[in-house]
């Protein structure tokens, strides 16, 4: 590593938290209290109009409040379920908010950068869920912020999300920041976006296509070679 950095922020989701066994044991616990059946088919729907909503927030086309709402009105819709939709969507948030699943060495990586940098959260995400299992988490004291889009109302890739973080810290310097994500069109594309630089997390050996990362790690202990 040829340059000296003292800000790092993070991602959460599928960067230091298992979001895709948190959320399916959320998804399967909420549709068993509500008597809906957890098939396969049913959770494939759900991510099929969870994943279009998430990517129009990204894009700008949606209020990121409307998210938590829609996905279960759609998904009540297109089933006929009789219930709730608002009742379904405030179970789910509930449940999710209780899943803490880290993935393999966040513990040990959030450690070693808490006693070399400054670490921020960072996460596109509702303030119920990501905060609810933050102020749980045994990560927790590793970070001096939580920002989440939510509350910052502002999403990864727009730049004013890094702005809104950085109130009150006194870095200032862009050079000595970096951002560290899974998400090419959020948390790469987002660092770009605001000039600082970037770190993906490409664990599933997927493309880059036409962003560029400043590095590529294949798993989060090999921040250790970078940072």
């Amino acid at each position: 590593m040829s340059k000296k950095y003292s800000l790092v922020f993070i991602d959460a989701d599928d960067t230091l938290y298992d979001f895709q066994q948190c959320e399916h044991n959320a998804l399967v616990k909420t549709f068993l209290e509500n008597n809906i059946e957890p098939s396969d088919t049913h959770i494939a729907r759900y991510h099929l109009f969870n994943d279009k909503l998430w990517k129009d927030l990204e894009k700008g086309l949606l209020k990121q409040d409307a998210i938590k709402h829609e996905r279960f009105r759609l998904l009540v819709e297109f089933y006929g379920f009789g219930i709730d939709y608002l009742h379904l969507s405030n179970e789910y948030i509930r449940n999710l908010s209780q899943e803490r699943i880290l993935l393999p060495d966040a513990e040990e990586v959030c450690k070693y950068l808490h006693g070399k940098y400054t670490i921020i959260l960072l996460t596109n995400g509702i303030s119920e869920i990501q905060r609810g299992r933050f102020e749980k988490s045994s990560l927790r004291k590793y970070f001096s912020k939580l920002i989440i889009s939510d509350e910052a109302c502002c999403s990864k890739p727009d730049p004013g999300i890094f702005e809104w973080a950085l109130k009150d810290t006194g870095f200032t310097n862009k050079q000595e920041m970096i951002i560290i994500g899974d998400s090419l069109s959020s948390d790469i594309q987002g660092g770009r976006n605001f000039g600082i630089d970037t770190c993906w997390l490409n664990s599933s050996e997927a493309s880059s296509g036409t962003i560029a990362p400043d590095y590529i790690i294949g798993s989060l202990i090999e921040l250790k070679r970078v940072l």
